[in-house]
């Protein structure tokens, strides 16, 4: 028994005693003359629920059911209590808490893919031979999602929703405690303050593409749905499909020819069904809550103003809005336009039309240098006031981290793809806001916090 400490070597029924709560460590067994590893459950312990491990005397006796463990130190055959279930009619399948937790912070720091760790997990068990213990991989990989979305309802104290009803937009989302919020960490009077000084109380937010985190068109389950829908950092994905489906309209419409046929074959073949997706990122890093919005077949505007809008409708109490955007003087030119013909956006965000506050637009400096000199004197953010350092080009830096998921996103159905991109998203967020708190303690901009 290698994994107690300083345990000294037993007998089977000693071993088994010894082991009551703690029954997923691997035993050794001396075999004439070598180790062999045996599970406990091989040598008869039985985990009984409740109790602290004892048999409950009021039950009625009956034979002990053997289900499948996913632990982190391998896979096992036991049944034990507060265990998350993979399947719940007649479960088989439960994995520890250790294992997804072990998992959960090896996704985000290692970018390691679930079936990567079941197999790990499989080796463990037995180094030479995995195909010893079952593939639980697709078991694993729905526990995983169900397990992320409860710790994030009990870390924003939010309820399971009802069915029928939704969680409320971006109530799982983790916002910047630096960007201004109306009602939460703006001082009283900003709105009194002279319009030339609003750019101290303006929202800063750039928008940048990434066509390394799309979908690829493979047999997947289409009817597959995040189990956060619109609460984290995706627009709602049921409202968003009719955007995704418009388009593809526009494309059929425009198969004048084998060329663009062609054209329409390969994309779907070599980009995907989704070839990106484009975030919306504030001036400190953090992506904004309902920013995020899938490409269908490059980054198309009106892709952009849906993940704009769905972003930005809780801050219209603003005055200003400052949108930097490495093609802003193309996206900027009809974009009242589209808002305002576009059936679907008026249907799901009625007063935005006639509500919306100054904005101020402007292109990031890494990109400022590509493009015309009449544009550049135009929304070059270097003659813009209010700027600062701030470059606007904070979304290269935030894919130059998340990009290295892409290879394993591209292969996911649309449902995980997307719980794991907010998982990765929000974790990122969380980072932000606790260096965030480092730097203004280190330079003394606060004393406490």
């Amino acid at each position: 028994m290698f994994d107690c400490f300083q345990l000294r070597p037993l007998c089977p029924a000693c071993i088994v005693d010894a082991h009551v709560h703690s029954p997923f460590h691997v035993i050794h067994h001396w075999n004439n003359g070598f180790f062999s590893r045996k599970t406990l459950s091989q040598l008869g312990l039985v985990i009984n629920i409740g109790h602290y491990g004892d048999a409950c005397p009021n039950a009625a006796t009956r034979a002990p059911l053997n289900v499948t463990v996913v632990h982190e130190r391998g896979i096992h055959s036991l049944w034990r209590s507060d265990l998350f279930l993979a399947s719940f009619l007649e479960p088989k399948t439960v994995i520890t808490r250790g294992a997804l937790r072990s998992f959960h912070l090896l996704m985000l720091t290692t970018k390691v893919t679930a079936s990567g760790f079941c197999t790990f997990l499989q080796r463990l068990t037995d180094y030479w031979n995995k195909e010893s213990s079952k593939d639980r991989s697709r078991e694993f990989i729905n526990a995983f999602r169900q397990f992320c979305y409860l710790r994030n309802l009990k870390r924003h104290a939010q309820r399971p929703p009802s069915p029928g009803t939704e969680l409320g937009a971006g109530s799982l989302a983790i916002y910047c405690p630096a960007c201004p919020q109306p009602d939460i960490n703006m001082s009283p009077g900003w709105e009194t303050v002279d319009l030339a000084l609003q750019f101290l109380h303006a929202r800063y937010s750039t928008r940048d593409g990434n066509f390394s985190l799309g979908q690829k068109n493979k047999n997947v389950d289409h009817n597959d749905l995040p189990l956060s829908l619109n609460a984290m950092y995706f627009v709602h994905v049921a409202k968003y499909a009719r955007v995704m489906l418009e388009m593809m309209d526009d494309l059929i419409v425009s198969l004048l020819s084998i060329a663009v046929v062609a054209w329409l074959t390969y994309a779907l073949d070599y980009r995907g069904i989704k070839s990106g997706i484009v975030s919306h990122i504030c001036r400190h890093d953090m992506i904004e809550a309902n920013g995020t919005a899938d490409l269908f077949h490059g980054e198309r505007f009106r892709c952009v103003d849906y993940a704009m809008v769905s972003s930005h409708i809780r801050y219209l109490g603003l005055k200003v809005f400052i949108e930097i955007y490495d093609v802003v003087c193309k996206w900027w030119v009809q974009f009242h336009e589209r808002l305002a013909t576009t059936p679907w956006m008026v249907e799901d965000f009625p007063d935005l039309v006639k509500s919306w506050p100054l904005i101020i637009t402007g292109i990031g400096k890494y990109h400022s240098p590509n493009h015309i000199e009449s544009c550049r004197r135009v929304r070059d953010i270097h003659l813009k006031p209010g700027m600062g350092m701030f470059d606007g080009d904070n979304g290269e830096r935030v894919w130059a981290i998340l990009g290295k998921i892409g290879t394993s996103v591209q292969e996911m159905g649309p449902g995980q793809r997307e719980d794991t991109l907010n998982e990765h998203f929000a974790d990122w967020n969380m980072l932000k806001t606790v260096e965030l708190r480092k730097r203004l303690l280190s330079n003394g901009s606060v004393t406490t916090l």
